[in-house]
Order: structure tokens, then sequence, then C-alpha cells
């Protein structure tokens, strides 16, 4: 039986907050005039590529301290995700649609890369947290999606002492915390 959300979590004023509820799942039928959703510290797995497409108000989630291994859709109006502390080993899909998204939180994942290949150009992420990743390499191609970034998270990566600084050259203009 699907748990409700508004059975499981607070739900008020556009905020639908279930944030260490025990929850393994999604819960079903999540208002879609959500503009916060917060699903922290739970213990879900997995969701759907698309599940969030249809929230069209959401500019803001957090689903953080998960135990989720792959990325996902978000709508087009998310400007802040937090999804930090989890399994997750490529993060392409958060960005597809990240037209209004400023800040993207996604420190301590086994992220061994990121495919600039498959990577949309967010020209308003000015926030970027990569703190822990187990990135290989971090080069300008991969910034190069970040034009507007203005803070950069690379603390506790293994390849720190190994990184290009000819990469972040190109963003020491606009850097303004590193």
């Amino acid at each position: 039986m699907d748990l409700e959300a508004c059975d499981v979590c607070n739900c008020s004023s556009g905020v639908v907050d279930c944030e260490n509820v025990n929850l393994t799942a999604l819960p079903a039928n999540i208002p879609k005039q959500v503009v916060y959703l917060n699903l922290k510290d739970n213990r879900i797995a997995c969701v759907p590529r698309d599940h969030f497409m249809n929230l069209s108000k959401l500019v803001k989630l957090d689903i953080s301290c998960n135990h989720l291994t792959t990325s996902f859709l978000l709508p087009k109006n998310v400007q802040e995700l937090i999804a930090s502390d989890n399994m997750i080993e490529h993060v392409e899909d958060f960005f597809e649609h990240c037209d209004h998204m400023t800040s993207a939180d996604l420190g301590l994942n086994p992220v061994k890369s990121i495919s600039t290949k498959e990577l949309e150009i967010c020209p308003k992420v000015n926030e970027l947290d990569l703190d822990g990743l187990l990135l290989e390499k971090l080069d300008s191609d991969t910034l190069v999606a970040f034009p507007g970034l203005n803070w950069l998270r690379l603390t506790g990566l293994p390849f720190l002492s190994n990184i290009n600084i000819d990469a972040l050259t190109p963003f020491c203009e606009n850097l303004r915390r590193l």
C-alpha cells in the first residue's frame, strides 16, 4: 500500500516536509502545488526518472541522506537541488532541465565523472558543491556548463592534488569562493 504524502509528512503552504519519517519509497500524491519538497534523511532507494516532472511549481528539492543510486529529471522551475550523501554515480539527469537552477549540492556521492556530452548548459547555477565526489578529473569541459558559477566546493576530493588549474582559469573571474 502506498503511503499518502500528507498522511506521513507535514503539508502546509506549498511545503511538504517528509524529513526523517522513515520512508523507503516516495510517498503517493505529493500535492502538485508544492514549492519545497523535503525528503531528507529517509531510506529512499529509487526515484523513477520522470517522477517529479508533474510538480511544475517545485522550486527546492532536498533529497539528501537517502539511498539513491541514480539521478532523475527535475521540472524546469527547480532552483535549488540538495542531493548530497546518497550513492548516486551519474548526475547528468539532474541538469537536463536546469533553466532556473541556481544551486546544486551533489556532495558525498560516488560520482567518478560528469559526462559533458550529456550535460546541458546551466546558465544560472552559481553554487556547485562537489564535496567528496570520486571524480577522476575536473576540467574546463565540465565547468563550461556552469558559466555563472561563483561558488565551487571541491573539498574532500581524492584527486584534488591533481586538479587542472588551467581548467579553473576561465572561471576565476567569477568565482568568489573556491
